[in-house]
């Protein structure tokens, strides 16, 4: 019995674990999609990026930063017979300061998430996946902030 509820307590402390990044205090970032293998035309990666920019804007976040803070949002797709697989990622890259003997002035990834999956309709499930991932890091900075 004590085994069982160990286990039960380990596996469900882990269920509502943060990610291992931070996005405290940030408050501005470059937005960027990278549209790899064309996988949006141009008509919806226009819409894509106003619709995220906009929830990012009320989230607080400002879209045009003046250090290096960029979130980008990578899109790759494989065509296959019927269908198509997507790696979609999520990704904040950042100046960060190392406390050592000496200041180290690095670059650092202090967020990513990707949804991979394959699909035979390709635009509804690619833009969910999108939804989710900006959602989740929204939902992240909320959080922290």
């Amino acid at each position: 019995m004590r085994i069982l509820f160990l286990t039960f307590f380990i596996f469900s402390s882990g269920l509502f674990a943060l990610t291992p990044f931070s996005l405290e205090s940030l408050s501005s970032v470059n937005f960027k999609i990278l549209n790899k293998n064309k996988a949006l035309d141009e008509k919806v990666y226009i819409e894509l990026s106003k619709k995220i920019e906009e929830k990012l804007h009320d989230a607080g976040i400002q879209t045009q930063s003046k250090s290096f803070a960029n979130l980008l949002l990578k899109i790759q797709s494989i065509k296959l017979d019927k269908t198509t697989v997507y790696n979609v990622s999520l990704t904040l890259i950042e100046d960060v300061s190392i406390p050592r003997d000496e200041e180290v002035k690095a670059i650092a990834i202090t967020f990513s998430k990707s949804d991979f999956f394959e699909t035979t309709s390709p635009k509804e499930e690619l833009l969910e996946s999108i939804d989710f991932l900006v959602d989740d890091f929204l939902t992240q900075h909320k959080e922290e902030n």
